[in-house]
């Protein structure tokens, strides 16, 4: 039959003409042609920096063969950038089913990208090993310098930043034209205030003005360059493509830039109404980062007439006691949900959308903040009921809610083990990363408040500098996280901390409502101290 034949010759010049190599084209050899093609047009797109597009070609490969374990590990390699849980099962699933067609050097890969742990320093640690087992492997390097610039400070992993720019780099020397290692080199270059680098960086990214978020970073080069007035680049926001817009709308209020960026890009989603109930979030953050709790009120209001969330109590609840937002809205959520039980449903029923632990941590963070501790530890001991039934995301967000509740009482109640539970506390609060953001964020302010009252300022001080990462959920309580660092930064004499710090958050406090305007004012006061003006 001369058909297979031809097929398997097709493939094998291929892979020949493609950046595969030669090691690779036992992978390939026997395997559907069409199938073959859309791998190789998933990686073309790839290593152009078209995240979406790759992994639309590796979906296409594996609809193709579902058997073609490689096309499942590169849709796992190319959702890391724009992470979807749907697409990464697929492709796990479909990796690990053909693990054994997989060489050794891939299946390393595959075992660091699946992990025995959901603990991102024990990922950390897999890219670790895997970079030692491949060094010469530039997705390998990739992937474990990615993981420590976008989680490595949340979890308090040792330099992060730096050794993430040296992966970046030692990418760039195995492939020159890596555009995901350039991206992110540019970004390192201009967070350490290194303009000139961040634009010869910038530059060769821009090469190609077709990469992903090719117009976020043309819009930074202009910021950086000084191309254009504050008004006229505000102004150029609404041509910019969707994905950049959510990048501005971060980066303004992470980084410093004239929050004028952030108000333009964040009222352009809404007029877009592409993803209403991601725009009117990203209202309210911005609004809570501004000191308007007003209109964060009215932004939640809109989210919640479209249709109830599995957290809406708990964001309530986070949003009054963390992040400066509305108490009366808090405590109408947590009225309506003051019956819960003291020990979970036998079926772990659920209670309109939210599950009942959610409603049970919600009303254990809101008592024990409002002078009603004495009612926490029988929902302490709920929650740790609802970890042990529970698993995922789900049984990581009970126990670290417990957690935090016991080492609150633990140290309000000044018990003997109060400074264990800290540590359990700092602990968790380091590993279970994907728990929901808002506990994430819950868990580090306790411990810094804590921590102070226990006359360990400096500690305090460390855990706050978690607040600072490239991923989901940067902006939860950044005005509150940049206020405690100023406040906290004076007292143990870091004048440089804290008048950085005071700076970014006067950047967002630009025209706050009433009720913050004291706040706003004393942090001003700590400037001019932390400036020696």
């Amino acid at each position: 039959d001369l058909l297979p034949l031809v097929d398997e010759l097709s493939v094998e010049l291929l892979i020949r003409g493609s950046d595969e190599g030669e090691s690779r084209l036992g992978y390939f050899v026997g395997s559907d042609l069409n199938a073959v093609r859309a791998y190789l047009a998933g990686q073309a797109a790839f290593h152009q920096s078209h995240y979406a597009e790759a992994k639309r070609h590796f979906s296409r490969a594996l609809d193709i063969d579902s058997t073609f374990a490689i096309a499942g590990l590169q849709l796992v390699v190319a959702n890391s950038y724009e992470l979807d849980p749907a697409t990464q099962d697929r492709g796990l699933r479909a990796a690990w089913a053909g693990r054994t067609s997989l060489t050794s050097r891939d299946r390393i890969l595959l075992d660091a990208f699946r992990g025995g742990s959901p603990s991102v320093l024990d990922r950390i640690v897999a890219w670790d090993s895997a970079v030692a087992l491949m060094p010469d492997r530039k997705t390998v390097q990739f992937l474990r310098a990615d993981y420590l610039f976008h989680y490595g400070v949340a979890v308090g992993a040792a330099a992060p930043w730096a050794t993430a720019e040296a992966g970046f780099r030692e990418v760039t020397r195995l492939d020159p034209n890596h555009g995901p290692a350039q991206a992110h080199l540019f970004e390192l270059a201009a967070l350490r205030g290194d303009t000139a680098e961040a634009l010869d960086v910038g530059r060769t990214y821009l090469a190609d003005e077709t990469r992903d978020y090719g117009p976020y970073y043309r819009w930074l080069m202009d910021l950086l360059e000084g191309e254009g007035s504050p008004e006229e680049l505000a102004a150029g926001i609404t041509d910019i493509d969707d994905g950049s817009l959510s990048r501005i709308a971060m980066s303004a209020q992470l980084d410093g830039y004239d929050i004028r960026y952030a108000i333009a890009a964040t009222e352009e989603e809404v007029r877009r109404r592409t993803d209403l109930r991601s725009a009117y979030h990203g209202v309210r953050r911005l609004a809570l980062n501004r000191g308007r709790p007003s209109e964060a009120r009215e932004a939640r209001a809109r989210t919640r007439s479209l249709g109830p969330e599995r957290y809406d109590p708990l964001i309530d609840v986070f949003d009054a006691l963390y992040w400066g937002g509305d108490s009366a809205t808090a405590a109408m959520s947590v009225g309506a949900r003051d019956y819960v039980d003291l020990a979970p449903p036998p079926d772990l029923v659920t209670l309109g959308a939210s599950p009942h632990f959610v409603d049970v941590c919600a009303v254990g963070l809101w008592r024990m903040r409002t002078g009603a501790e004495d009612r926490v530890p029988g929902l302490v001991r709920t929650l740790f009921e609802y970890a042990r039934r529970l698993d995922g995301t789900a049984e990581s967000g009970a126990r670290l809610c417990a957690q935090i509740l016991e080492t609150d009482l633990a140290v309000t109640e000044g018990r003997d083990d109060a400074d264990l539970m800290l540590a359990r506390l700092d602990s968790m609060a380091r590993r279970q990363f994907f728990a929901a953001r808002e506990l994430r964020v819950a868990a580090n302010l306790t411990l810094a408040r804590l921590y102070e009252a226990r006359g360990d300022p400096a500690s305090a001080l460390a855990v706050l500098e978690r607040r600072r990462y490239g991923a989901s959920g940067a902006l939860q309580a950044l005005s509150t996280f940049l206020y405690e660092e100023s406040r906290l930064a004076v007292l143990v004499g870091d004048r440089e901390r804290a008048s950085r710090a005071a700076r970014l958050y006067l950047n967002l406090r630009d025209d706050p409502e009433p009720i913050h305007a004291a706040q706003v004012d004393s942090v001003r006061a700590r400037l001019e101290v932390a400036s020696g003006s």
